[in-house]
């Protein structure tokens, strides 16, 4: 059974923006997954569809077997980690509290009214800020470091929740090159290591062809290219950028690429 399986997911806003369209995917456990495409493409509603921040309009989600559903949520939640491009963090709150709040996944909401944690939460959250490089600002306020420690910290509080999947929404876009490589570094090690599945949004040619196992390109809420990124070339990336026009300038926003999958 796949870790994460969609089926035939369409998701249409209110404002008639279709950004999902008859989306059927598997993802599996320990696998490194990159989803690239232009903005506007469908890229981060995929993420949220799969942690149940959007709704599909018709199709179905599963995680671990379980059906995404707002009666579900909770326990669908403690299997996801979630990294974003503007960490979330709570800036007036030490390093060690920030990572800590990846253990409320998994205790009674009343904990999170005072940050309580029991003392194998503490040891956890330590481990954790050892495995990021950390330990050393475990005290410090989160607003004191820089963008590349600060997402560190992001993940840092998803290995504290031990998940069995991380979700990561363009972790890298407002860091400089040599975080972006430290944070991607993280990640990649905690897929191969841990066995959780990783699939991250990217924008960064060059990490993609770095890291990733598998690239699922989206455009226009389709999926037009799904394979091993040994498979792609600087021309099939390029393809995937560039839109398609007909001879009235007017964009083929539903176009499929024909691209060999792996």
């Amino acid at each position: 059974m796949p870790l994460v399986s969609l089926k035939n997911v369409t998701k249409i806003y209110a404002n008639g923006v279709t950004a999902l369209q008859s989306l059927t995917r598997d993802f599996e456990a320990g696998s490194f997954t990159v989803v690239i495409g232009p903005s506007g493409a469908g890229k981060s509603t995929l993420l949220r569809t799969i942690n149940g921040l959007e709704t599909p309009s018709a199709g179905e989600v599963h995680v671990d077997g379980q059906p995404v559903t707002h009666r579900d949520l909770r326990s669908i939640r403690a299997k996801i980690g979630m990294v974003f491009q503007e960490f979330n963090l709570v800036d007036r709150l030490n390093v060690m509290t920030n990572v800590l709040a990846g253990r409320l996944a998994h205790r009674h909401w009343s904990w999170s009214l005072g940050y309580l944690f029991s003392k194998s939460d503490y040891e956890m959250a330590h481990q954790a800020l050892d495995r990021v490089g950390l330990v050393d600002k475990a005290w410090s306020r989160a607003d004191q470091l820089s963008g590349g420690q600060r997402q560190r910290v992001g993940i840092a509080r998803a290995i504290c929740q031990q998940p069995r999947l991380i979700l990561a929404d363009e972790p890298v876009a407002s860091l400089d090159p040599g975080s972006a490589v430290e944070v991607m570094d993280l990640l990649a090690g905690i897929c191969r290591e841990d066995g959780i599945a990783v699939v991250a949004n990217l924008h960064q040619l060059d990490l993609t062809k770095r890291y990733a196992d598998r690239v699922i390109a989206l455009r226009a809420g389709r999926v037009i290219y799904d394979g091993k990124v040994i498979n792609m070339d600087d021309a099939t990336f390029k393809e995937i950028y560039e839109s398609n026009k007909d001879t009235h300038g007017k964009r083929h926003e539903h176009t499929d690429l024909v691209l060999a999958h792996a």
